[in-house]
Protein backbone atom coordinates (compact mmCIF):
# COMPACT_ATOMS: atom_id res chain seq x y z
CA UNK A 1 0.00 0.00 0.00
CA UNK A 2 2.52 2.55 0.78
CA UNK A 3 4.56 1.53 -1.74
CA UNK A 4 2.25 1.86 -4.54
CA UNK A 5 1.14 5.55 -2.37
CA UNK A 6 4.74 6.85 -3.22
CA UNK A 7 4.53 5.61 -7.07
CA UNK A 8 1.43 7.18 -7.44
CA UNK A 9 3.48 10.32 -5.88
CA UNK A 10 6.12 9.73 -8.02
CA UNK A 11 3.93 10.12 -11.25
CA UNK A 12 2.04 13.18 -9.54
CA UNK A 13 5.08 14.57 -9.47
CA UNK A 14 6.05 13.85 -13.40
CA UNK A 15 2.83 15.61 -14.26
CA UNK A 16 3.29 18.68 -12.02
CA UNK A 17 7.06 18.96 -12.81
CA UNK A 18 6.02 19.69 -16.39
CA UNK A 19 2.68 21.50 -15.37
CA UNK A 20 5.18 24.04 -13.43
CA UNK A 21 7.61 24.68 -15.66
CA UNK A 22 4.96 25.80 -18.20
CA UNK A 23 3.54 28.49 -16.03
CA UNK A 24 0.58 26.31 -16.45
CA UNK A 25 -2.71 27.63 -13.95
CA UNK A 26 -3.09 24.04 -12.69
CA UNK A 27 -0.14 24.32 -10.81
CA UNK A 28 -2.10 24.86 -7.28
CA UNK A 29 -4.51 21.97 -7.86
CA UNK A 30 -1.25 19.27 -8.86
CA UNK A 31 0.37 20.69 -5.71
CA UNK A 32 -3.17 20.32 -3.81
CA UNK A 33 -3.60 16.59 -5.25
CA UNK A 34 0.67 15.68 -3.49
CA UNK A 35 -0.24 17.43 -0.60
CA UNK A 36 -3.22 14.97 -0.22
CA UNK A 37 -1.26 12.11 -1.27
CA UNK A 38 1.35 12.91 0.88
CA UNK A 39 -0.71 12.93 4.15
CA UNK A 40 -2.32 10.02 3.27
CA UNK A 41 0.66 7.91 2.60
CA UNK A 42 2.64 9.33 5.86
CA UNK A 43 -0.80 8.78 8.46
CA UNK A 44 -0.33 5.11 6.70
CA UNK A 45 3.19 4.97 7.54
CA UNK A 46 2.43 6.58 11.31
CA UNK A 47 -0.44 3.40 11.64
CA UNK A 48 1.97 0.82 10.07
CA UNK A 49 5.00 1.95 12.68
CA UNK A 50 3.25 0.36 15.56
CA UNK A 51 5.17 -2.42 14.78
CA UNK A 52 8.71 -3.13 14.74
CA UNK A 53 7.95 -5.67 11.68
CA UNK A 54 6.44 -2.90 9.54
CA UNK A 55 9.40 -0.16 9.68
CA UNK A 56 12.06 -2.76 9.17
CA UNK A 57 10.09 -4.28 5.88
CA UNK A 58 9.00 -0.49 5.07
CA UNK A 59 13.25 0.20 5.17
CA UNK A 60 13.36 -3.02 3.02
CA UNK A 61 11.44 -1.98 0.21
CA UNK A 62 12.90 1.38 -0.43
CA UNK A 63 10.41 3.31 1.84
CA UNK A 64 13.10 5.63 3.51
CA UNK A 65 14.22 6.51 -0.09
CA UNK A 66 10.82 6.91 -1.30
CA UNK A 67 10.23 9.69 1.66
CA UNK A 68 13.86 11.31 0.68
CA UNK A 69 12.89 11.30 -2.61
CA UNK A 70 9.57 13.11 -1.87
CA UNK A 71 11.11 15.38 0.82
CA UNK A 72 13.97 16.69 -2.20
CA UNK A 73 11.26 17.38 -4.74
CA UNK A 74 8.79 19.16 -2.74
CA UNK A 75 11.29 20.55 0.66
CA UNK A 76 10.17 24.44 -0.18
CA UNK A 77 6.28 23.24 0.75
CA UNK A 78 6.00 23.16 4.63
CA UNK A 79 3.36 20.87 4.69
CA UNK A 80 4.98 18.30 2.61
CA UNK A 81 8.22 18.68 4.44
CA UNK A 82 6.04 18.64 8.47
CA UNK A 83 4.68 14.88 6.85
CA UNK A 84 7.95 13.74 5.35
CA UNK A 85 9.78 14.33 8.93
CA UNK A 86 7.22 12.89 10.49
CA UNK A 87 7.47 9.54 8.97
CA UNK A 88 11.09 9.69 8.92
CA UNK A 89 10.47 9.92 13.25
CA UNK A 90 8.15 7.11 13.00
CA UNK A 91 10.21 4.80 10.88
CA UNK A 92 13.47 5.30 12.69
CA UNK A 93 12.00 5.23 16.48
CA UNK A 94 14.06 2.45 17.74
CA UNK A 95 15.14 0.97 14.26
CA UNK A 96 18.77 1.38 13.64
CA UNK A 97 18.46 -0.26 10.09
CA UNK A 98 16.51 2.72 9.26
CA UNK A 99 18.45 5.41 10.76
CA UNK A 100 21.07 3.62 9.19
CA UNK A 101 19.52 4.31 5.43
CA UNK A 102 18.60 7.66 6.43
CA UNK A 103 22.20 8.47 7.44
CA UNK A 104 23.33 6.89 4.21
CA UNK A 105 20.93 9.17 1.95
CA UNK A 106 21.85 12.32 2.84
CA UNK A 107 19.31 12.85 5.65
CA UNK A 108 21.10 15.40 7.81
CA UNK A 109 22.26 17.77 4.96
CA UNK A 110 18.51 17.75 4.22
CA UNK A 111 17.37 17.76 7.69
CA UNK A 112 19.70 21.25 7.75
CA UNK A 113 18.86 22.75 4.42
CA UNK A 114 15.10 22.40 5.44
CA UNK A 115 15.64 23.84 9.00
CA UNK A 116 17.01 27.23 7.22
CA UNK A 117 14.64 27.33 4.43
CA UNK A 118 11.74 26.87 7.41
CA UNK A 119 12.98 28.37 10.45
CA UNK A 120 9.75 30.70 10.60
CA UNK A 121 7.63 27.70 11.21
CA UNK A 122 7.70 26.54 14.67
CA UNK A 123 5.45 22.72 13.36
CA UNK A 124 8.03 22.02 10.82
CA UNK A 125 11.24 23.07 13.11
CA UNK A 126 9.63 20.82 15.96
CA UNK A 127 9.77 17.66 13.18
CA UNK A 128 12.59 18.38 12.01
CA UNK A 129 14.26 18.50 15.22
CA UNK A 130 12.80 15.77 15.94
CA UNK A 131 14.07 13.75 13.03
CA UNK A 132 17.45 15.07 14.06
CA UNK A 133 17.26 13.84 17.57
CA UNK A 134 16.31 10.30 15.75
CA UNK A 135 19.79 10.32 13.86
CA UNK A 136 21.19 11.46 16.95
CA UNK A 137 20.29 8.83 18.83
CA UNK A 138 22.04 6.44 16.31
CA UNK A 139 25.25 8.26 16.06
CA UNK A 140 25.79 8.17 20.30
CA UNK A 141 24.29 4.31 20.10
CA UNK A 142 26.81 3.11 16.90
CA UNK A 143 30.11 1.92 17.85
CA UNK A 144 32.90 3.17 18.00
CA UNK A 145 36.60 1.69 17.99
CA UNK A 146 37.69 1.03 21.19
CA UNK A 147 41.54 0.48 22.22
CA UNK A 148 40.74 -3.51 22.61
CA UNK A 149 39.56 -3.48 18.57
CA UNK A 150 42.85 -1.91 17.59
CA UNK A 151 44.53 -4.42 19.63
CA UNK A 152 42.61 -6.94 17.97
CA UNK A 153 43.91 -5.57 14.60
CA UNK A 154 47.29 -5.87 15.88
CA UNK A 155 50.50 -3.84 15.64
CA UNK A 156 50.80 -0.81 15.44
CA UNK A 157 47.36 0.73 15.91
CA UNK A 158 47.48 -0.82 19.51
CA UNK A 159 50.73 2.00 20.09
CA UNK A 160 48.33 4.59 18.09
CA UNK A 161 45.24 3.61 20.43
CA UNK A 162 47.06 4.08 23.26
CA UNK A 163 48.85 7.75 21.89
CA UNK A 164 45.32 8.56 21.25
CA UNK A 165 44.10 7.79 24.37
CA UNK A 166 46.88 9.88 26.10
CA UNK A 167 46.43 12.92 24.05
CA UNK A 168 42.94 12.67 24.60
CA UNK A 169 43.41 12.65 28.86
CA UNK A 170 45.87 15.55 28.61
Amino acid sequence: LVYSAFTTVQEQQAQSTIIIDNNNADDNSSLSIAISLVKIVCGTIQNLSVYEKNKTRFGEIGGCEALIYVLLIYMENPMITWEIFSAIRNVSLNNDNNLQLFGHLGTLELLTKSFIMHMNNPDVVKQICGALRRLGFYQRRAPKKTTASAAAAGGDSQKEASNNNKNNNE
